[in-house]
């Protein structure tokens, strides 16, 4: 018997002792890499470049290796098992992302809600840690996107739409979910928890509702269609489109309307509804596409 079957045949928690063991070594790897290319690189690049660098290393070793290395542990044909090995339609492709452009405004309204969210007056200390720690990942973040040349762009677009959208679908989706699923019985639980964890390792609180929607919808996408290169696609087309306004605010144009669209503080939350109605139209339009196309197939 190898070593794949019994792992196979091993118990649910097992399993993710199993994968958080591979995580671990891989934690350590990539610590290990990020420190070399840090102290080796840190007179010929700027931060914003070792900060790209380090995100690259992490999504590769991290998300990535973690995810293919289980799932080869897991199975003989670890990409089958990840649901990497199939190529999507290209009206699939467009499907996903224009749900995920019907679907801006509503998210821009919960984003904004989640983000005016206030916990009770006895959790006053615990709150002012929660928005320290937004605080601290939004300075990352804006030294991170603080991008002026297409270079640059092409590169973020890179590491921050393909390699954490890659990396983040295999190891929430392709792997956890299915493990989830395996565990509950229940494709709808398995949903729900893998993007609840999804959203919660992010240790971003006030905006754990909007991540946590956008976890489930890649996780039903990847149900609905057996293919993980479509929350992949959508994933990547949630993290670059930040990217690309961040680019153009950068070269002085405005685009706050955008990013404001469908919220309260704009007047415009009615747009929000419409939103989520032609989201729920193009989701069911596109599950019926998927459903249809597995049947030919």
């Amino acid at each position: 018997m190898t070593f794949s079957n019994i792992y196979g045949t091993a118990s649910f928690w097992t399993k993710i002792f199993i994968t958080l063991c591979i995580m671990l070594i891989m934690l350590i790897i990539s610590a290990i890499l990020i420190w070399l290319f840090s102290t080796g690189f840190s007179n010929i690049l700027s931060q914003s470049d070792i900060l790209v660098g380090s995100m690259s290393i992490q999504c590769i070793f991290l998300f990535i290796s973690t995810a293919v290395v289980t799932a080869g542990l897991f199975s003989s044909r670890p990409f089958s098992y990840l649901k990497m090995d199939k190529k999507p339609t290209v009206t699939a492709l467009i499907g996903v992302i224009i749900c995920m452009i019907v679907f801006a405004p509503f998210m821009n309204l919960v984003i904004s809600w989640n983000q005016s969210l206030s916990l009770p007056e006895k959790f006053s200390a615990v709150e002012t840690w929660m928005r320290n720690k937004e605080a601290s990942a939004q300075l990352i973040t804006d030294q991170l996107l603080n991008i002026h040349s297409l270079g640059a762009l092409v590169l973020l677009i890179f590491v921050i739409g393909i390699l954490t959208g890659i990396g983040e679908e295999a190891l929430f989706r392709g792997l956890l979910q299915k493990l989830l699923w395996e565990k509950t019985g229940n494709k709808h639980a398995a949903i729900w928890i893998g993007a609840i964890i999804f959203s919660t390792v992010h240790f971003q609180f006030f905006g754990f509702i909007p991540r946590m929607l956008l976890g489930a919808f890649f996780g039903y996408l990847l149900v609905w269609s057996g293919n993980i290169w479509l929350p992949i696609t959508a994933h990547f087309f949630n993290n670059s489109i930040t990217v690309v306004f961040r680019y153009i605010e950068n070269q002085g144009y405005e685009l706050s309307y955008f990013e404001k669209l469908g919220t309260m503080e704009n007047g415009t939350w009615d747009i929000a509804v419409y939103s989520l109605i032609l989201f729920v139209l193009c989701s069911y339009t596109l599950y019926k596409y998927l459903q249809k196309k597995s049947l030919r197939i």
